[in-house]
């Protein structure tokens, strides 16, 4: 769940990831990378914040393309145009995107053969073809992806809808391009604007179609129109269910430090968590979903505008969140600031009751019964990228990079909840940690700060407190932005001893 604490000023001390589309730019290798896995599996330019934001999970990942490859398979783009072709067919397709020609019989039958065999699946087929291509096959993927990164961001200066209805005439456009194409002065070509000019604007004084678009959605590999909808709506919408939300965040700002001393600090965020969600008044309430007792925790969310320091953004006019409904079971909420969108909360509905089986969180103590969330309950989890990068000091200081990562799992527990939240130095990875109670977040060294809460260990829900952990270790067994698994073992101030595991997966 995003908490009250992750706002602004968590901010300004590094709890939030980057997002290259909300304030800076991610690097090039990244975007060529997003790109080519547009074209090879899509055949197609990618939008623009789709690209900002996969790219910039790779430079925070490493450059692993398996979680967006994991995404596009199961997108509502894939769906519509892929979703009742044979294996052979699919496969195919591959190679024709990318390389503008049919497959080998021999590679053909030993990839369809794998995916109907359940070794692979279609996505990992395509970064495979891709990174094994030679001669004018790559000759062709390459000139393919330097027209789309072209294509990408000639729609977003011209301010142009991109969406499933202009998808067609896109590909049209790339497939197009082959091994001896200039990408150069096919961009300049007539072709490429008159594509470009049958794209419809997002302004409706210019007759565009879609006035209220609400953003982009990386989540499933392109863009969705939505509609603008007030409070009141929004209510309706959030009376019942539990939805899933998923938050990205990402913005850069100068500090000035006084003594002519200033800093360049960037941030990220990528939350998930399982949830229900009221509308009161003028701001939006994150409802943790109790299912054990009649007690649930209420935190505020940072939708409420008034909750940001506009000085501290570097706001120069204006801080608002809007909000858009894509479809009944999708809403989006957007923070912006000067009329630029740098924040976004996507909420997916999973469950039209308010219970959900989420299994995440079991431990014995040595002092207090054990607690288990395996049957029929809900929880949920927040997963932090965490990165402040101090430079462009004026008195030369050296530049400094903070990293972190923060899994937290909330859980039933007796009449209340139990939190657990573990932040691990650098970014998190499996592996032993050894609990610190200030962790190197260098990443030198591999510690983890471990909070631990309930209103069962005195307090009340709404302000519950906690048990200081004194030593101990956790390990992670795997971990990614909508999943993660391990074992903890820890040591209380008190001598007290809580063991167990915690275990999620929301893809």
């Amino acid at each position: 769940m995003l908490r009250k604490q992750f706002a602004v000023t968590t901010l300004i001390a590094g709890m939030m990831s980057a997002v290259p589309t909300f304030g800076w730019a991610a690097s090039d290798a990244s975007i060529t990378a997003v790109q080519q896995a547009y074209v090879a599996y899509y055949g197609r330019p990618g939008d623009f914040g789709g690209v900002a934001f996969w790219a910039g999970e790779l430079d925070v990942n490493g450059g692993d393309l398996s979680a967006l490859i994991d995404v596009f398979g199961t997108s509502e783009e894939y769906q519509v145009r892929f979703g009742n072709l044979s294996t052979t067919e699919l496969v195919n397709n591959l190679y024709v995107q990318m390389f503008g020609r049919e497959a080998e019989a021999d590679g053909l039958a030993f990839w369809v053969s794998e995916i109907d065999s359940g070794v692979v699946t279609l996505g990992q087929v395509a970064l495979s073809i891709s990174g094994g291509a030679r001669g004018d096959d790559i000759a062709t993927l390459d000139n393919r992806t330097e027209v789309a990164i072209q294509f990408t961001n000639e729609i977003e200066a011209q301010g142009k809808a991109y969406s499933l209805d202009q998808i067609s005439s896109a590909r049209d456009l790339i497939l197009t391009v082959d091994a001896l194409t200039d990408a150069a002065t096919f961009v300049a070509g007539a072709d490429f604007s008159l594509t470009l000019d049958g794209f419809p604007s997002e302004d409706p004084d210019n007759g565009g179609e879609n006035p209220d678009n609400g953003g982009e959605n990386p989540d499933n590999g392109g863009s969705t129109d939505g509609t603008s909808i007030s409070l009141d709506q929004l209510a309706v919408l959030a009376q019942n269910g539990i939805w899933r939300s998923t938050t990205q965040f990402g913005f850069e700002f100068e500090q000035d430090m006084g003594a002519g001393l200033s800093a360049q600090i960037k941030s990220s965020i990528n939350g998930t968590s399982v949830s229900s969600f009221t509308v009161n008044g003028d701001s939006v309430l994150i409802d943790s979903c109790d299912a054990a007792g009649d007690e649930p925790l209420d935190d505020e969310d940072f939708v409420d505008s008034e909750d940001f320091d506009e000085d501290q953004l570097g706001c120069i006019t204006s801080l608002e969140t809007n909000y858009f409904q894509v479809s009944d079971t999708h809403v989006r909420m957007e923070l912006s600031c000067d009329d630029v969108t740098y924040g976004t909360v996507e909420f997916l509905k999973i469950s039209d009751s308010n219970e959900f089986n989420l299994g995440a969180l079991s431990f014995s103590s040595s002092a207090r019964s054990g607690v288990s969330t395996g049957g029929g309950v809900c929880g949920d989890h927040l997963y932090v990228n965490s990165e402040v990068m101090v430079s462009d000091n004026t008195f030369g200081i050296e530049d400094s990079v903070s990293e972190s990562t923060t899994i937290s799992v909330r859980s039933p527990y007796g009449n209340s909840n139990v939190f657990f939240e573990f932040r691990f130095s650098g970014q998190a990875a499996p592996g032993s940690y050894t609990v610190a109670t200030i962790p190197d977040f260098t990443g030198t060294q591999k510690t983890v700060s471990v909070d631990v809460k309930s209103a069962e260990f005195g307090g009340s829900a709404s302000d519950p407190e906690g048990l200081s952990i004194s030593s101990g270790s956790v390990t992670l067994s795997a971990v990614s932005d909508l999943s993660a698994s391990g074992t903890f073992e820890l040591v209380t101030v008190e001598g007290e001893t809580l063991s167990g595991n915690f275990n999620f997966n929301l893809q």
